[in-house]
């Protein structure tokens, strides 16, 4: 994994940058877990609904990768600096994610704007086959609040 760190003071020269992740893909038994601990699989226990296509992967399963597949690119140096969720301004699932698909997911930090003793930093986020092809599966503006960190080091 090529994962890059990043100080605090880095976050405004971020902008413009874009990050891709490296070929993963959601298994049977990721979406099964998923699905049972977000209690999906009770609000819709038909095993098979026609309007869906086979083997697809809950949106908001999707939407819950997006955090663990951006450290893959970039973390901010962890003793220095901490991180909330800002929340989304903007999420589509555009296309159907089927199980065991190879995806990639990449991003591009689109602004860095000051915030308290931080930043809020956007990204706009999209998930989309390996397979050549123009469609997008997924795409949302993220944000995220970097603070400096209190702790030793910070």
């Amino acid at each position: 994994m090529n994962q890059l760190t990043f100080e605090l003071e880095d976050a405004p020269g971020l902008v413009g940058r874009t990050f891709e992740v490296g070929e993963f893909q959601i298994s049977r038994t990721e979406r099964d877990v998923f699905e049972a601990i977000t209690m999906i699989s009770q609000a819709y226990p038909e095993p098979s609904l026609p309007e869906f296509p086979v083997g697809i992967v809950e949106g908001f399963h999707v939407l819950s990768l997006i955090d663990a597949l951006s450290t893959r690119a970039f973390r901010f140096n962890p003793e220095r600096v901490y991180g909330f969720n800002y929340g989304l301004d903007r999420v589509r699932f555009i296309e159907p994610i089927r199980i065991g698909e190879p995806l990639r997911f990449g991003f591009e930090v689109t602004e860095v704007r000051e915030k308290g003793e931080g930043y809020l930093i956007r990204r706009d986020c999209r998930i989309e086959p390996v397979e050549a092809s123009a469609r997008i599966s997924f795409a949302a503006d993220w944000l995220s609040l970097i603070l400096p960190s209190r702790g030793p080091g910070g």
